[in-house]
């Protein structure tokens, strides 16, 4: 059954009430309504739910109340009584439309809802004026150099980056800005405040028919969004091969509405459309940032069992599953001393560690709006 509506899409109502043995009746086929509503419906949250669940179960103790007071020969109960019960549940039902009523547009529990509503602190990019630097390099000199003990604060997180630069947090922008200062007059470091990138955006199935060059203008005007607040970035391909997708980006302000409005209108199509990640993993060596098309090394590394022998198509080991081992994850272990799990194959987003770490930099990175 649909979230409700109107009365009329009930299968009872309080009209049906006549004496105790109606109200019983009625009120347990409301409770049914209510718990079907939220179990085959996909748009109710769960803030929702549980008030709803609560509301069901409030409504069959008062049922379970009144079955009492009728067995022990109550006696019987005068007009006023009855019309008291009446209007009573018919505040309860009204309460729960209007509780139901905000949750009739799609709310999706993704990663980007949780990344739009972390408050992102204000941050440095710190490096070296030698693009050769490590980044470890880069943070032990940062921190013999710059000291906080007369300071009425600190760093509030510090991240190492894999292109020689070190992301740091701090509570307050000012804290930023007087970090800065004093880095930049420090030989050999420099620093500036980080600029978080605006979200991305994918949309799926759009018919070849539209041309991609038309794509901006038609989103913006028959879905009313207001112009220069979205940009296509490419077009990758479909299953289908009759449609294809496109990458847009958008203004931070604008990503949680379009999100949650799940679906974009495009001529006769109605698209979906959801959160794209900045992530890259090259499936040739396994590395990040690039994908295998623009790939510059030479070798081929296996992604079940790190190999250099052969790639994963091909290798002996595909079905043992304790042969498997993470390139990247063996490779930090190594050069961090440190004891990550690496039986897992290397591109599997869900469980390799520096995949999760290297996802969360960027999620940190970009600016979802508040």
């Amino acid at each position: 059954m649909a979230p409700i509506e109107s009365d009329n899409l009930l299968p009872v109502s309080a009209a049906n009430i006549k004496d105790i043995d109606s109200y019983i009746e009625t009120v347990n086929k409301l409770s049914n309504c209510i718990s079907n509503a939220i179990y085959e419906g996909k748009s109710v949250t769960a803030l929702n739910k549980k008030f709803i669940l609560l509301a069901a179960d409030e409504i069959r103790r008062c049922t379970s109340t009144l079955a009492i007071l009728k067995s022990v020969e109550t006696p019987a109960l005068d007009e006023k009584f009855k019309s008291e019960i009446i209007t009573s549940v018919r505040e309860e039902i009204k309460q729960l439309k209007s509780e139901l009523a905000p949750s009739l547009l799609p709310v999706k529990a993704t990663y980007a809802n949780v990344a739009a509503a972390k408050i992102n602190k204000p941050s440095i990019i710190l490096q070296s004026t030698d693009p050769n630097t490590k980044p470890q390099e880069v943070l032990n000199k940062w921190r013999k150099s710059v000291s906080f003990k007369k300071e009425t604060y600190a760093p509030a997180k510090v991240q190492t980056g894999f292109n020689g630069k070190v992301r740091i947090e701090f509570d307050t922008k000012s804290q930023c800005q007087e970090t800065i200062a004093r880095i930049n007059k420090i030989e050999g470091l420099q620093a500036e405040e980080s600029k978080r990138r605006p979200p991305l955006v994918i949309l799926k199935g759009i018919s070849k028919d539209i041309e991609k060059n038309e794509l901006t203008d038609i989103i913006e005007h028959q879905n009313s969004l207001p112009k220069g607040n979205i940009r296509l970035c490419f077009a990758t391909s479909n299953r289908n091969e009759n449609l294809y997708n496109a990458v847009f980006e958008v203004k931070p302000e604008l990503f949680k509405s379009v999100i949650d409005i799940g679906r974009i209108a495009i001529d006769h199509q109605r698209v979906h459309i959801e959160p794209y990640s900045r992530f890259v993993q090259c499936y040739k060596c396994l590395l990040f940032g690039h994908t295998k098309n623009k790939c510059t090394s030479e070798t081929n590394r296996c992604a079940h069992c790190a190999s250099e022998e052969h790639n994963i198509a091909s290798c002996p080991f595909k079905e043992t599953e304790n042969k498997r081992k993470c390139f990247n994850c063996h490779n930090f272990n190594i050069k961090s001393n440190s004891k990550v799990d690496t039986n897992h194959i290397a591109t599997n987003t869900k469980v390799c560690p520096r995949i999760k770490t290297l996802k969360n930099k960027i999620d940190e990175q970009t600016d979802y709006g508040q």
